[in-house]
């Protein structure tokens, strides 16, 4: 069974998730990072469920956006319908530079 801190790597050495598991479950805080290395995301997962506030981030390291779960269901799931528009709209009008890493 897998207990404790674990980490996962991309093929150049870069880390790629780190995250924490309880009797194989993911439980506590947990990060993404690109392969450049920058942070994408983190959160917290309890029992394997996405739990609490989520962050995402721009290339930049700006807060893109947040996401709210309790118990794996999403609850401000308003705003990310709203984010999601905005975007959309921005894109469009090319006022949004969208740069995947």
């Amino acid at each position: 069974k897998k207990n404790g801190a674990w980490k996962q790597f991309f093929e150049n050495g870069a880390l790629k998730i780190e995250g924490n598991y309880v009797n194989d479950l993911l439980d506590g805080e947990i990060k993404y990072f690109n392969p450049k290395g920058k942070l994408t995301h983190e959160g917290v997962y309890r029992n394997n469920v996405r739990d609490s506030t989520w962050t995402f981030y721009e290339s930049d390291g700006t807060v893109k956006l947040k996401m709210k779960y309790k118990n794996g269901v999403l609850i401000n799931k308003d705003e990310l319908e709203e984010f999601i528009l905005i975007k959309d709209t921005l894109l469009r009008e090319g006022q949004y530079n969208y740069q995947p890493e």
